[in-house]
């Protein structure tokens, strides 16, 4: 990114926000919390912009990759040296970084304990009340209220989170995120549900890997829209950056569907008064510069990349025993 524009559905071009200047070369990541737009990232001090688009610079805030909100407080993580490190605000406050002794101050917790120097991998949402956390191979929750009582417990063991691009929240409030071996939802317990895609979730989860070890350079996203599970990815196999080129959507009970040649680098979901429904927005990460949506205009009409022409769905079984190879088989479905 190199700079952030504001757009609205009037047709005219995007205004850019002139005193906002970022690294092409550096992701950002923004949440919408108390009142303002907040973003880490960028090669920039992080900054806030409110509803009449000023721009404040916040010197204090730790310079993470990743931030959301809990308990009316800022999540930030991924700050240089201090990668297992959580970070928090004061409470009402995103401004408020001096670590102190009233309730209401900010919090700085190591995950894992002091000695537990894995990094954190992603800031994965809200499920059952608790914040759920992601290391590579773990999966923490976050408790508490305040300062008083704050605290990080282990959840799973051997399970983790291996993007923070991968991880959406359903209707229903569970997570749905990749790891290593697959695709898992995690509300009242969590269920693997990529078993129809194993080999190809699994080779995603491997990209992801090497591209938190430092080994290629990826950014995969994900959403969740019209009850299913949207994740962007690609699995080419070079070290340097290469944009997302297939989509593969989750409709629930084991069905999956993929699609290729849709090359977005982030979703999101937004509608007005005259919407009917929202639309779902992407970027385009082969590097076109526009902006695309998927979704229904108005109240009789559909509009956008309907998608159709790019589908290419198949289930797989798991491996069966026929018999005798040299026999006619028939088979009914």
């Amino acid at each position: 990114s190199t700079a952030i524009a504001r757009c609205d559905n009037s047709g005219l071009p995007c205004t850019v926000i002139s005193a906002i200047q970022l690294n092409s070369t550096t992701q950002i990541a923004g949440v919408v919390a108390l009142n303002r737009l907040w973003i880490v990232g960028g090669g920039t001090t992080p900054f806030s912009i409110d509803r009449d688009y000023a721009v404040q610079f916040i010197n204090t805030m730790p310079r993470g990759t990743q931030i959301r909100t809990f308990r009316n407080r800022l999540l930030v993580i991924g700050v240089g040296g201090n990668e297992s490190q959580l970070f928090m605000s004061g409470r009402l406050d995103g401004e408020d970084w001096a670590l102190g002794g009233q309730s209401t101050s900010p919090v700085t917790i190591s995950v894992g304990g002091v000695n537990d120097i894995e990094s954190l991998i992603a800031l994965m949402g809200i499920v059952n009340d608790v914040y759920i956390l992601g290391k590579l191979d773990r999966l923490y929750a976050l408790y508490g209220f305040s300062q008083d009582d704050f605290e990080v417990r282990l959840l799973r063991e051997n399970i983790g989170c291996v993007s923070e691009g991968t991880v959406a929240t359903t209707n229903q409030g569970s997570l749905i995120f990749l790891a290593r071996d697959g695709i898992y939802e995690f509300g009242n317990g969590l269920n693997k549900i990529s078993q129809n895609i194993n080999h190809l979730a699994q080779s995603i989860g491997a990209s992801a890997v090497n591209s938190k070890e430092g080994l290629t350079i990826r950014k995969f996203a994900s959403t969740y829209y019209q009850d299913n599970y949207w994740l962007a990815y690609t699995t080419f196999g070079v070290t340097s950056y290469v944009g997302n080129s297939n989509l593969i959507v989750y409709e629930g009970f084991g069905t999956w569907t993929q699609f290729s040649g849709i090359y977005a680098s982030d979703f999101v979901r937004y509608g007005d008064a005259f919407l009917s429904r929202e639309n779902l927005y992407y970027g385009n990460s082969n590097g076109d510069g526009r902006i695309y949506y998927y979704g229904c205009v108005g109240f009789d009409s559909c509009d956008g990349d309907t998608l159709i022409d790019n589908i290419d769905a198949y289930i797989q079984t798991e491996n069966l025993d026929f018999g005798d190879s040299s026999k006619i088989k028939i088979f009914e479905s």
